[in-house]
């Protein structure tokens, strides 16, 4: 199943969830409405007539009532979740890591999130340290790409090796790449409005503790608060039963995409042993873990009463899909701690990736400081064996499904910034100057133009510019890009009005009264998008349109603006431009010259093209790829152009590959 068939199933799911809760609901109604007849009947002035047990008016007051209070503890959950997966993560009482941490635990999840992020393609989520749960535990929340947190216990960074972390985080990001998150807060805010009920129900049992209130009919107030507090545990019990349906077979899926994505199985399956043999498994202490249960990468909480209402697979059996000689059996493990080496914290990122550094979680436990002696520490199995490489397959394919090879490039283009631009990334005031740098022009009068411009706005900004002016120069073309979205995560903690400055500066950068250029108008509007989205979250819009076709017009201004990107002579360019349009069918379209295609129109085709479905949007950039690999070759800001349309699009490519083809 392909990126595309995931966001398209993801949405079904949301229809098909609706269905199952609206069944529930009308269990519950029906519930309530008996227990109100039955309390009638006892209670009543004809509480010794005939048992009645329809009543219409009766019902329809009922049903009013307790859809009313489903309804507003859904929206009321709902609202609340509206600043999206940072919301969650604080409730649960987590707190974002500084990108300019000096924690080696910290540091090493920054590492890995990081470069997970720009080898699937997506904006660096902001990560979030659940600092009391000494659980082996993660999530993933958020309703999109630009509010989207990784969040992580302490027991998760501290007990794990890199390789095992790496594995875990593969897991979430396949839930951030496969649309769950969004599916996950929706339940959030569904089992809320059910749970509601029982809140209530709990109020009245409550109601006073003075012999007025008692004498008044206390007892049978209570009673009633007893009946509703059952009926409302009764509909959390049918929400969890659904939580767990939806949410197991998803954990399976995500536990497979991290095997592809780092092609190390022994990660995820050591993280998995370790929750096993740990006296404190994947348990989460917080008093909200019940209503973020079905996000965890472990299963949060102990079912006492049935596995049916575990919200994950068991762990033997999510193990021996990843490793069928699992015997089942888990070994009892030391408390102790896994303490990054200076390796992984100061040698290039690539170095971590060779053979002779991947250590097993054995090796890893054993040589933790503070750990008990070789005698008491029972270790996990050794490490197993990789899978045999993946094929490499076209751009096109590796959407949403990014696999070592593209771990390793992220590495690699990463660590071939000079250093001065990996600091600045990390802090706010140097992720501004960064920004301005990387979308300074080369040396010429532009670049003087653009200096003045920063000097007027920004004057604090501009000495960092003129320092990071020569180190961004020697970035790599397909570093540009990886480098700017993780000065997004930083530029994401501006106060608001920093921000506004921020943005007017980067607008007059990128246009002013020259000829703008394309590639350098779309990177600084997708920087101020990314950054926006994270300031100010909000619920993606919904797909909107079901065939590109109805836009021809604005279909012709992006293919032809990705065909005069990447050519000069007017031949090559009509004949970028006629192979788009035979790949998206569109046999009377027309090149539109470069005016037709100026950055404003471009851009507004692409808002229109973000509403398409999912089908539509692959069909969209498997005409984009025909265009920019028309002369069979992909220049570097083509490359980099496709990336931006794909991002604009909400459709993740990885960073491609030497000699990859795009389709």
């Amino acid at each position: 199943m392909d990126f595309f068939e995931h966001q398209e199933l993801a949405r079904k799911s949301t229809e098909n969830l609706l269905f199952l809760f609206a069944l529930a609901v009308a269990a519950i109604v029906g519930t309530v409405y008996l227990a109100i007849v039955l309390a009638w009947q006892m209670w009543g002035p004809q509480s010794y007539g005939p048992l009645i047990l329809w009543e219409p008016r009766l019902f329809s007051w009922t049903a009013a009532g307790v859809l009313a209070v489903i309804a507003l503890g859904s929206l009321w959950k709902s609202h609340q979740l509206r600043g999206g997966g940072a919301v969650v993560a604080q409730r649960l009482g987590g707190r974002r890591i500084d990108l300019g941490t000096t924690d080696p635990h910290e540091r090493r999840v920054l590492n890995v999130v990081q470069e997970m992020a720009i080898a699937s393609g997506t904006p660096v989520p902001e990560v979030y340290l659940l600092e009391d749960e000494s659980g082996i535990n993660a999530f993933a929340a958020g309703h999109g790409d630009g509010d989207a947190v990784i969040g992580v216990t302490r027991g998760a960074i501290q007990k794990l090796s890199r390789d095992e972390l790496q594995g875990v985080m593969g897991h979430e990001f396949s839930h951030l790449l496969n649309g769950d998150m969004r599916l996950n807060l929706r339940l959030m805010g569904v089992v809320h409005g059910i749970l509601l009920i029982a809140l209530v129900g709990r109020g009245l049992m409550h109601p006073g503790r003075t012999s007025r209130r008692r004498k008044d009919g206390g007892a049978q107030v209570a009673l009633v608060g007893l009946a509703l507090l059952l009926i409302g545990y009764v509909g959390v019990f049918f929400a969890n039963l659904i939580k767990a349906a939806v949410s197991r077979q998803r954990e399976f899926l995500a536990d497979a995409s991290a095997v592809q994505f780092t092609r190390n199985p022994a990660g995820i399956a050591g993280a998995l042993e370790k929750i096993g043999g740990f006296a404190t498994g994947s348990r989460m202490v917080t008093a909200r873990a019940d209503e973020a249960s079905h996000m965890f990468f472990g299963d949060g909480k102990v079912h006492r009463i049935t596995a049916a209402m575990a919200t994950h697979p068991p762990l033997t059996e999510r193990i021996r899909r990843i490793d069928p000689s699992f015997k089942g059996r888990f070994s009892v493990l030391a408390e102790s701690y896994v303490a990054p080496t200076e390796e992984e914290l100061t040698a290039p990122a690539a170095a971590l990736a060779s053979p002779g550094y991947a250590r097993g979680p054995a090796s890893a436990l054993a040589e933790a400081p503070g750990a008990r002696a070789a005698a008491d520490v029972v270790t996990a199995p050794p490490r197993r064996p990789a899978p045999p490489p993946a094929r490499t397959g076209t751009a096109l394919d590796r959407i949403g499904q990014p696999g070592p090879e593209h771990l390793e490039r992220a590495r690699a283009l990463w660590d071939s910034a000079p250093a001065p631009v990996r600091e600045a990334a990390r802090t706010p005031e140097g992720a501004t100057a960064l920004a301005y740098a990387l979308l300074t022009a080369p040396p010429g009068p532009e670049r003087e133009r653009q200096r003045a411009v920063v000097r007027e706005d920004d004057l604090d900004a501009a000495p960092a510019v003129d320092t990071l002016l020569d180190a961004c120069g020697q970035l790599e073309p397909d570093a540009r890009l990886p480098v700017l979205e993780v000065a997004a995560a930083a530029l994401g903690t501006l106060p608001p009005e920093r921000f506004a400055a921020f943005s007017r500066t980067v607008r007059d950068l990128v246009e002013g009264d020259r000829r703008v250029e394309l590639s350098e108008w779309l990177l600084g509007r997708l920087l101020l998008r990314q950054v926006s989205a994270r300031l100010e979250p909000a619920k993606p819009a919904k797909p909107r349109y079901r065939s590109v076709r109805a836009f021809a017009g604005e279909a012709a201004v992006l293919l032809s603006a990705l065909a005069h990107a990447g050519h000069d002579d007017p031949s090559s360019t009509e004949r970028a431009f006629e192979a788009a349009a035979r790949e998206l069918r569109f046999p009377g379209a027309r090149l539109c010259g470069p005016e037709a295609c100026a950055p404003r129109a471009l851009e507004a085709a692409l808002e229109t093209f973000a509403l398409l479905f999912p089908e539509e949007k692959r069909r969209l950039l498997s005409a984009c790829a025909a265009s920019v690999a028309a002369d069979r070759r992909v220049l570097p800001r083509e490359a980099e152009l496709f990336r931006v349309v794909s991002d604009w699009l909400g459709v993740p490519v990885p960073p491609l590959l030497p000699g990859q083809l795009l389709a």
